[in-house]
């Protein structure tokens, strides 16, 4: 694919999704970091909690962790129902272009 058209694809993608586009960043942002504080929690619960034998540590980490792990789970299943939908607008929209583009030729070609 050139580089031309990969642009007008990009532009394409933009132009008909723009706030789920933005949206989707949005979300993998989120992810991204609720993903990366995973392990400082799994760090804590086993230096403090298990190690330290601190109980009350050990279940305010786990619960944390868990919260994240939720959080992440969740945004994860939104951003894939979003890429979803995005990708099925793109699709449809790409096909009655096409669509378009035949029946015009098929005009010009009867007239």
């Amino acid at each position: 694919m050139s580089k031309n058209n990969l642009n007008r694809f990009i532009s394409f993608v933009y132009k008909n999704n723009r706030k789920k586009f933005l949206l989707s960043i949005l979300l993998v942002f989120i992810v991204t970091i609720t993903d990366l504080v995973l392990p400082l929690f799994a760090k804590n619960i086993i230096d403090n909690g298990i190690i330290g034998k601190n109980i009350e540590g050990l279940f305010l980490f786990l619960s944390m962790f868990i919260i994240f792990s939720a959080v992440s789970i969740l945004v994860d299943i939104c951003l894939k129902y979003l890429y979803s939908f995005m990708r099925n607008n793109v699709g449809i929209k790409l096909r009655l272009r096409i669509l378009n583009h035949i029946i015009y030729l098929v005009v010009l070609v009867n007239i």
